[in-house]
């Protein structure tokens, strides 16, 4: 019967209210389901009716539907809401988890996530928040990593690379040149256009098909997924790429990683290379049965920076460090 549901008054910080129903019998003038006199206010899964004004936190009368979502929450954050289901907040000041699902924003400032399916975070000075502010974004549903600033890898690895498939099945040495036949790999001789060294240093390698077998989902004549309308966890019809009706998941899967027919290939950058004892510093190389060897006319261009490891006649190789362009 009282005019105010639920109140907080001066001095309380950062406390969190959540899955709290409030029902007022009649409408009364001033009546407020939620008062706080500070804003420093978490708010989750929050329901009141019967009350002329639903929220009034640090003096702002805040509409019902900023806070009217099932399984959201707000954590450890200032002047912060979400308006989706099963969405957050955490640790963030002005932030603003606005996609209609699973929208998140984590550590963030003036930061506004529109985006459903996604995280993000966000920073940027004054008081406006806006979602041009995000500077990171992983996407659940399409499984991309967006970043406005630089992606720095700790470790002292020195080339990019692809996954191939060895022509014999089977797995290459660490070192050895490789080429293309066809849209396999074997070791490279001499007059074969090198196409990279099987390698232990990539900083980025694509083509690993991590998660699931490579052909689940349909593609189309470019290599693109092909989409058609499908109902999400939310009953709602949203646009997703086409399932192959091969594709069984209750089968077992090994990653390109765990099997020897796919091995990484340094393509660009610094790598490590078998060699024979006549190559030395600063020499061009060629290739004779997947080992680096001196070439008279460096038409690729492949150029040993040093020698980590002299040629050893018992094991049949010494090791380069040759850069790829």
């Amino acid at each position: 019967g009282g005019t105010t549901g639920l109140a907080f008054g001066g001095g309380v910080d950062n406390c969190t209210v959540s899955n709290v129903y409030g029902h007022r019998l009649g409408t009364s003038s001033g009546a407020v389901g939620l008062y706080s006199s500070g804003p420093d206010l978490n708010i989750s899964n929050i329901n009141f009716q019967g009350y002329e004004t639903t929220f009034n936190v640090g003096g702002k009368k805040t509409p019902y539907e900023l806070f009217k979502h099932k399984g959201s929450s707000v954590l450890a954050s200032k002047d912060s809401h979400v308006t989706g289901t099963n969405g957050f907040v955490v640790g963030s000041v002005r932030g603003q988890a606005t996609g209609d699902s699973q929208s998140g924003v984590i550590g963030s400032y003036n930061t506004i996530n529109p985006k459903a399916n996604s995280t993000v975070w966000g920073w940027a000075t004054g008081s406006t928040p806006s979602s041009a502010n995000r500077k990171i974004e992983l996407h659940a549903k399409e499984g991309t990593i967006k970043a406005t600033g630089k992606i720095t890898g700790s470790a002292t690895f020195s080339d990019y690379a692809e996954y191939f498939e060895s022509l014999s099945g089977e797995k290459i040495p660490t070192g050895t040149l490789v080429t293309l036949e066809g849209d396999k790999i074997r070791p490279a001789e001499k007059g074969d256009l090198m196409l990279g060294v099987i390698s232990e240093t990539a900083g980025v390698i694509l083509g690993e098909s991590s998660f699931h077998w490579s052909g689940r989902y349909v593609k189309n004549e470019f290599g693109g997924c092909v989409y058609e309308e499908q109902k999400d966890a939310n009953g709602q019809m949203v646009m997703a790429p086409k399932e192959n009706p091969d594709y069984r998941p209750e089968e077992d899967y090994a990653s390109r990683d765990e099997r020897d027919e796919w091995n990484i290939v340094g393509l660009i950058g610094q790598v490590y290379v078998r060699c024979d004892e006549t190559v030395k510093a600063g020499d061009f190389i060629h290739a004779h049965n997947g080992i680096a060897t001196k070439s008279d006319s460096p038409n690729q261009h492949w150029q040993v920076m040093k020698v980590i490891q002299e040629f050893d006649a018992d094991k049949g190789f010494g090791v380069a460090f040759v850069f790829i362009r």
